[in-house]
């Protein structure tokens, strides 16, 4: 029932990242939003947050489901990470 568990808030932490990434995207190219108005603070901060508890949501629930390794869990959670911060410079230009 744990690995279920595990597996299911993976996937839905998937699609909150997904989602989040793709309405960030959208902010940067300025679909939406005013013109001339550039990157809305206040809509990236609640996005920036949704990509973290996506990732790291996922993360705490498969460290309470899988009991003794949890360095596998904690370093592949680090790498997605690290992932999802280089896809966020990528996409709002920051690099």
């Amino acid at each position: 029932m744990r690995v279920v568990a595990c597996i299911v808030t993976v996937a839905v932490g998937v699609i909150v990242v997904g989602g989040c990434l793709l309405s960030l995207y959208l902010e940067a190219v300025g679909f939406g939003s005013p013109r001339d108005s550039g990157i809305r603070p206040r809509v990236v901060a609640p996005l920036l947050a949704g990509v973290a508890g996506g990732i790291l949501v996922p993360a705490a629930v498969c460290v309470w489901t899988a009991g003794r390794s949890r360095r596998t869990i904690v370093i592949v959670a680090l790498i997605v990470a690290a992932s999802a911060a280089a896809l966020i410079v990528g996409i709002l230009g920051l690099g």
